[in-house]
């Protein structure tokens, strides 16, 4: 894409605030969804999905790397988008269309990545207790050490951040702020 392009695209984006100027209820997901049962949610994608010329596209995007869990999501925020079913539908529903796309791709020998590879780094200290190494006390000792140094717990603008301040105060102020939220909720209870 050219600079010229680029730079004509970034004007034909909506102003910030445009979707408050429309009138209530004019969008799809503004009025009451056209399936509120789960199960006749389930049987409209079954029929869709089931089409050979949908069921098609489908398993060509799965060919070419995109994940089922992925392509899953896709399709149900767009009925959420379209007004065909709630977000609470498309989570109760989800599992169903998951097997229901990866089934027929089985079936078809499509080769797919079922799920999105998960973004969740599992920390050291739990891979440390799951191998029950001793040296999982000190790596928690060290891990709370360097939570400490980043707690950023500054109260005002010209607040000295935490960092700068000897450990002792950090605590003591970590026990301060801990102190005012808890008399905070109970006042609210009060």
């Amino acid at each position: 894409m050219s600079i010229q392009e680029q730079e004509r695209l970034q004007f034909e984006a909506p102003v910030p605030g445009s979707s408050l100027t429309t009138e209530l209820g004019s969008r799809p997901w503004e009025k009451p969804a056209q399936f509120s049962d789960p199960e006749d949610a389930l049987m409209y994608y079954m029929d869709q999905l089931l089409n050979p010329e949908r069921m098609a596209q489908a398993m060509e995007i799965l060919e070419n790397g995109f994940p089922a869990s992925a392509l899953v999501n896709a399709v149900l925020l767009a009925g959420v988008m379209n007004g065909v079913h709630t977000i609470d539908t498309s989570v109760v529903i989800a599992p169903a269309i998951q097997e229901l796309i990866t089934g027929i791709a089985e079936e078809l020998d499509v080769n797919f990545a079922p799920v999105t590879p998960p973004n969740i780094k599992a920390s050291p200290l739990l891979i440390q207790r799951a191998a029950k190494i001793p040296e999982a006390e000190q790596l928690k000792e060290e891990m709370e050490q360097e939570s400490l140094s980043r707690i950023q717990q500054a109260t005002g603008i010209m607040a000295r951040p935490v960092e700068d301040l000897p450990e002792e105060t950090v605590v003591e102020e970590e026990k301060t702020v801990q102190q005012a939220l808890a008399e905070e909720e109970n006042r609210e209870w009060a």
